[in-house]
């Protein structure tokens, strides 16, 4: 195999030539530190190029409107708190939260969620939250409602209790208006068993940030303890 070093390579004739890389029989073209294998076909009109993660590069159809995009999530483990920091963008205005199997490590405790301007350098606490819960008590099958005007927070859940592993609870939550200049609003379904008189099998969530403002990270605590284990997943949803 031969090398050629150089600090610039120039088309030898013409004014508006342009320099083709191939490579050898099914070689494919590789460039930079990362060794990015491209693509030796063009894609669709439309198509973008996309990385596996491990160099090699593909042409891939951009999601359609509604399509949920995978953009990352954090497992906690003991966590005081689980941020989704560095995945929201202007890329979408619409999120999908999903939470699975979130477990605390006190008894008796509320899952809660803030938001942040400034990619998770602070996160609002102070008046800045309405929400609006709604469970079954699976001990009486009626429904318990909870509601805040002014909250440091975004009530989430209903009071889980840790005294077993199905002491936990799981909810997909939608967030509209997330990166843009109105109010970020949360609803969703959870599920879950609590503790004592307090024990759920489903419960709705809805709620509201105070502030007309670009929100572009996620913060998630109990409000007591650890979260002793749990998944939080965030998904972009395209709108074209």
């Amino acid at each position: 195999m031969s090398t050629i070093k150089a600090d610039a390579i120039t088309a030898s004739t013409g004014t508006n030539t342009n320099i083709g890389i191939t490579g050898k029989g099914s070689g494919k073209v590789k460039l930079g530190d990362g060794n990015l294998l491209f693509p030796d076909a063009d894609g669709s009109a439309n198509q973008y190029i996309k990385t596996d993660g491990s160099a090699n590069l593909a042409f891939a159809t951009l999601p359609t409107g509604g399509s949920l995009v995978y953009l990352g999530e954090v497992t906690a483990s003991a966590s005081a708190t689980v941020e989704l920091e560095s995945l929201i963008s202007s890329t979408y205005n619409n999120y999908m939260i999903q939470v699975m199997t979130a477990h605390p490590a006190s008894s008796n405790t509320t899952l809660k969620m803030r938001t942040s301007t400034n990619n998770g350098s602070s996160y609002r606490s102070t008046n800045d939250y309405q929400f609006h819960t709604t469970n079954l008590e699976s001990t009486s099958a009626s429904y318990v409602a909870t509601a805040s005007y002014n909250s440091s927070a975004l009530l989430i859940s209903a009071p889980i209790g840790n005294g077993a592993a199905t002491s936990t609870m799981s909810g997909y939550f939608m967030l509209t208006n997330v990166y843009a200049t109105q109010r970020l609003v949360i609803h969703g379904t959870v599920s879950g068993e609590g503790d004592g008189s307090q024990a759920y099998g489903v419960g709705h969530v809805g709620g509201t940030s105070s502030h007309a403002e670009a929100v572009n990270a996620l913060q998630f605590y109990m409000d007591a303890g650890n979260i002793d284990t749990g998944t939080f997943r965030l998904y972009g949803i395209a709108e074209s």
